[in-house]
């Protein structure tokens, strides 16, 4: 009725009988609706169409995701601060509200020329700490099954996924900063074994390494995302207030302004360990 162009979501129909995929599809639109942050994706209505197939709508969001920006090293210090403080100040308020993004990678960051210029996609894998009292438990994490894309997984992720906190998502966060920094991880890895091996075990590259003009500021919080231990790595809210001060000293534009910002390096290979998994026959993507 209002001519709004907006995205439909829908679960696949042969999983539609699956309750805990059932309560895992609305709980990502819930997820997204109870944060109310503008950096994240506005949810606009859950319903069930006629044939009983359940969809989602939630707002358009035209941009290019950080896979784009990764692959061509685009963003100076400046930039990865300013977009990074914004990605952090989406995740602070989803934590506040109890919500654990558990995916958050290049493909599910969105640049866009729309304030406050960058978006938080797809929270289909999020974790909730309150959940609805009849819906059934989370078993299927509760047991093991391991949730999240091998290249951005949290050591705690990896080795219990029942543990997974707020410091998981901060982790995910240090990996996709430095990405945006050196145009690759900090892991030279080619399987999903050798990702979870590092993650747990391998000190990362030292970002200045890779990028001798980093910020050295920039690069010392990123490395402090990476501690292998969740109590050793910065809250969201307080990698959000340390990027924007960054940003400003280095006199960045704002995030929205960053929009066809020009490729500063040649574009790197493409991560073949990029797709999110569920190791699990529940795979869905």
């Amino acid at each position: 009725l209002t001519h709004a162009e907006v995205v439909v979501k829908v679960i696949q129909a042969e999983r539609s009988a699956r309750l805990p995929l059932l309560y895992r599809f609305l709980g990502e639109a819930a997820a997204a609706a109870a944060v109310g942050h503008p950096a994240i994706v506005n949810v606009l209505h859950v319903d069930v169409a006629e044939d009983g197939t359940l969809f989602y709508t939630a707002e358009f969001i035209e941009g290019e995701t950080f896979e784009g920006l990764v692959a061509r090293r685009a963003l100076d210090s400046a930039g990865v601060a300013r977009v990074g403080s914004v990605v952090a100040s989406a995740l602070a308020a989803a934590h506040a509200a109890g919500i654990v993004h558990r995916d958050i990678k290049p493909s599910n960051l969105m640049l866009t020329a729309v304030a406050p210029g960058v978006r938080v996609l797809d929270f289909g894998i999020s974790k909730a700490a309150a959940r609805d009292e009849h819906a059934p438990s989370d078993k299927l994490t509760a047991t093991g099954e391991i949730l999240g894309t091998p290249a951005y997984m949290s050591p705690e992720q990896i080795a219990d996924p029942s543990t997974v906190g707020p410091g998981t998502d901060v982790y995910s966060l240090g990996l996709v900063l430095y990405e945006l920094v050196a145009g690759r991880g900090p892991y030279e890895c080619t399987t999903i074994p050798q990702y979870f091996v590092a993650h747990q075990l391998h000190a990362p590259t030292p970002l200045q390494s890779l990028r001798s003009d980093v910020a050295v500021a920039l690069a010392s919080l990123v490395h402090a995302c990476l501690a292998k231990a969740p109590g050793q790595r910065p809250t969201a809210e307080s990698i959000a207030k340390q990027l924007e001060h960054i940003a400003a000293a280095l006199g960045a534009r704002l995030a929205h302004e960053l929009v066809g910002v020009r490729a500063q390096a040649k574009t790197s290979d493409v991560d073949p360990a990029g797709a999110t998994v569920r190791a699990t026959p529940e795979t869905t993507r």
